[in-house]
């Protein structure tokens, strides 16, 4: 079993089903789908995955999500959780955590049951087949419940956004980031050019003020103050290492030749 770094929840698991059912050309996914609409309404599954294709007899998989021991104990206890779904499903599968698995005896959940466990750290999580389902009938597939359908595709058509949505939805998000990145990149010049400025003027003011010194160790002695009184990282902040570098040369440029030696 991998090893478990992350407590993971059911809205970890949701995603990786999407991800597992996410190709849309071969399956039609919906989330929360009951036994019925209005007061018929008994229970409710998690996620329901219609297989479209004809090779694959278009088979519906019930999928219900665990993530605690208790959780998937009090749904193995009650039958009426899922078997109110039964006529209508070719296969029923929990989705639980790697950690949930190992403490539940494989004999307490149903043979035919299919069971995916979720595994791995934040932003690094994955969801491993621990086992396929099997067919829940012995004979041909059943006809859909016509309550379920109804059930069914009304979730689907909540949670299904439409082609002009989505294309809004990405337009929106470039928009968004596109200003967003053009006020963080002003804000940012702004700031460097800004910081560069003040440290350029303070040396300016520094070496107008050497002029006052005299000899090579007064110079040394004001520049060693100069950098600790101005509180720059040199190490991190480059652009300002380099101006101070610059100006540093200029003022060594003025000491006499003579008393180089001792700079």
């Amino acid at each position: 079993m991998p090893e478990q770094k992350y407590k993971i929840t059911t809205a970890d698991i949701r995603m990786l089903l999407h991800d597992k059912y996410g190709d849309h050309r071969q399956y039609a996914y919906a989330e929360e789908v009951g036994n019925a609409t209005g007061l018929e309404q008994k229970r409710r599954l998690d996620a329901v995955a219609v297989n479209v294709y004809k090779s694959n007899n278009y088979a519906i998989e019930g999928i219900e999500i665990k993530v605690s021991r208790a959780d998937l104990r009090r749904e193995l206890q009650d039958s009426s959780k899922h078997n109110i779904f039964f006529d209508s499903l070719d296969y029923f599968s929990l989705a639980t955590v790697d950690g949930v698995l190992a403490a539940t005896p494989r004999d307490e959940i149903p043979p035919k049951w299919g069971i995916y466990a979720a595994y791995g750290s934040e932003g690094k999580l994955a969801l491993r087949t621990v086992r396929k389902p099997l067919s829940l009938h012995d004979e041909q597939a059943p006809a859909i419940n016509r309550p379920f359908f109804a059930c069914l595709m009304r979730a689907l058509c909540n949670q299904t956004p439409s082609a002009a949505a989505i294309e809004a939805a990405y337009k929106e998000a470039e928009a968004a980031a596109e200003k967003k990145y053009e006020a963080q990149l002003a804000y940012s010049d702004a700031g460097r050019i800004a910081a560069l400025q003040k440290d350029l003027a303070a040396f300016n003011d520094f070496r107008m003020k050497l002029k006052m010194w005299g000899g090579a160790a007064g110079i040394e002695r004001g520049i060693e103050k100069y950098l600790a009184l101005s509180g720059v990282d040199l190490k991190s902040l480059d652009y300002k290492l380099k101006a101070l570098q610059d100006g540093i040369k200029d003022v060594r440029k003025a000491i006499p030749a003579e008393l180089k030696s001792s700079v």
